[in-house]
């Protein structure tokens, strides 16, 4: 779905920082904003990801906020480039393409 990919077989977890999630009300995973944490220059919005129970939370600019409100069903996806893969015991799997090419193009 996020364009990864990996020799690896086998369960994996992806996993993204907080800052690199973006939020939007058309592409990436639907999420239902629980709360919001407005921390000065950026905002802490808490996602619930209903079909995992998955909780997510973005840390997006100040003013990214008042585009949506508390209960607002809303998509989510990494940044281009963002995200890591761990195997089941949590060891970081090796780059994928799309982190190969954020080095490439940030390098």
């Amino acid at each position: 779905m996020f364009g990864l990919a990996s020799r690896h077989l086998g369960p994996a977890t992806f996993a993204v920082r907080s800052e690199d999630l973006v939020i939007d009300r058309v592409a990436g995973l639907p999420a239902r904003i629980e709360h919001r944490e407005f921390l000065g220059e950026a905002t802490l919005v808490h996602l619930r990801h209903e079909a995992s129970q998955s909780t997510l939370v973005a840390r997006v600019d100040r003013d990214h906020w008042a585009r949506f409100g508390d209960r607002d069903v809303v998509h989510v996806r990494p940044s281009p480039g963002a995200g890591f893969l761990f195997d089941a015991d949590g060891r970081r799997l090796a780059a994928s393409p799309i982190t190969a090419r954020r080095e490439v193009a940030h390098g």
